[in-house]
């Protein structure tokens, strides 16, 4: 192997120069050593686990297809376990994919299992709990549990605030579910908090959000 005496280094490969220095080197050429260290990739099982759980969702959905034309008496709860299955099988995608974005994954699956909650409640008689209680409920908690995992991982305001907004937004989502809610208040007093909550930080921490904004969207 080659050598270097000024810069006291080992040199793979065949070299004319030192790589840092450019002086001379000395030694023996080594052809067979790699000139950079090989890196190992580690093998990742999840994407083959997400192809896996897609392809028999899938079959899942193509039986319960079949099930649907030879029993018809039963198409809604067939369409409602078909529902849920991809459902599942999007908060696994999420996971995956966004598994280093810890805020935006917690909320996309709350959003999901939300959306669960609200097909499972529409196709057993559409009896309102998950519009009266749970989506009221599950909205300040999305905001709540996104501001935790900023302050936990240490993170500037500017860096997750604009998160907590965009569940506000999402929230009004209710209005257009208030002729299906037997008891409107809950939902109403959640729309009241995310809107207080929002004009709390353009008040007390405009400056925070402008930068946020501006970062995302290159104002």
């Amino acid at each position: 192997m080659q050598y270097c005496s000024k810069c006291n280094i080992k040199i793979a490969g065949n070299k004319k120069s030192c790589p840092l220095c450019e002086g001379e080197i000395a030694g023996t050429p080594d052809l067979e050593a790699a000139a950079f260290p090989v890196i190992r990739v580690k093998k990742s099982y999840g994407s083959a686990m997400l192809k896996i759980a897609g392809f028999i969702a899938l079959i899942y959905c193509v039986v319960m297809c079949i099930l649907m034309v030879t029993l018809p008496g039963r198409q809604g709860w067939a369409w409602l376990s078909m529902g849920i299955v991809l459902l599942v099988w999007t908060a696994m995608a999420i996971t995956r994919y966004y598994r280093y974005h810890v805020i935006f994954m917690v909320s996309m699956e709350i959003i999901v299992f939300m959306i669960i909650l609200y097909i499972i409640d529409k196709n057993s008689g559409m009896h309102g709990w998950s519009v009266t209680w749970l989506i009221p409920i599950l909205f300040p908690v999305m905001a709540a549990v996104q501001i935790c995992i900023g302050r936990i991982s240490k993170m500037y305001l500017e860096e997750y605030v604009i998160h907590p907004l965009l569940a506000a937004v999402l929230s009004l989502i209710q209005i257009l579910l208030l002729r299906e809610n037997p008891f409107p208040l809950p939902a109403l007093i959640s729309m009241a908090f995310m809107a207080v909550m929002t004009l709390a930080v353009f008040i007390f921490r405009f400056r925070d959000l402008q930068q946020a904004l501006s970062e995302r969207l290159h104002m």
